[in-house]
């Protein structure tokens, strides 16, 4: 989500919107992503920590929690900020925090867990900050109908045990 907003030219305006909580991992993995031109350009999230953003960490033991109870391709698809960003959600570290991707399968996982309702689209953010979603270039990730179609699947999953171990959490 955040290289997908620094391609389309939208992050300063979406930090400048929200009060975005950036899982450390993420913070330290996102280093770079190429603009409209195919040009490499660098993305510090740690120089803008003074500017709103916040950096949290998880508790080694939430993250365990978290990948114990994922399996198959849900376990095995995510990141570790994603995985993370999870761990944070589960764990309730930042109660009023929304998770939002791009990520199909990282959706599922949030919806698999029980937290359908802490999830947003990409599309669904930029339009409550009063942006629209940039037809080019189209990101079919970031849109509301992507978002709510992975959050299904995840329900799917939660009900049938796909992809998570325990399901009555």
């Amino acid at each position: 989500m955040i290289i997908n907003l620094h391609q389309m030219d939208l992050w300063d305006r979406f930090k400048d919107a929200y009060a975005l909580y950036i899982p450390s991992i993420v913070a330290d993995e996102v280093s770079h992503y190429l603009d409209a031109d195919e040009i490499e350009r660098a993305i510090n999230l740690h120089s803008q920590v003074s500017a709103g953003l916040v950096i949290v960490d998880s508790l080694a033991g939430e993250l365990t929690v978290v990948t114990s109870l994922l399996s198959g391709d849900l376990k095995e698809a995510l990141g570790n900020g994603e995985l993370q960003a999870l761990a944070l959600i589960q764990a309730n570290q930042v109660p009023d925090a929304r998770f939002c991707t791009c990520d199909g399968l990282a959706i599922e996982a949030l919806a698999a867990l029980g937290h359908s309702d802490r999830g947003i689209s990409v599309e669904e953010a930029l339009t409550k900050a009063g942006y629209t979603l940039p037809r080019r270039p189209w990101r079919p990730g970031c849109t509301r109908a992507h978002f709510q179609q992975h959050l299904t699947n995840g329900r799917v999953r939660r009900i049938q045990g796909l992809g998570i171990i325990d399901f009555n959490l």
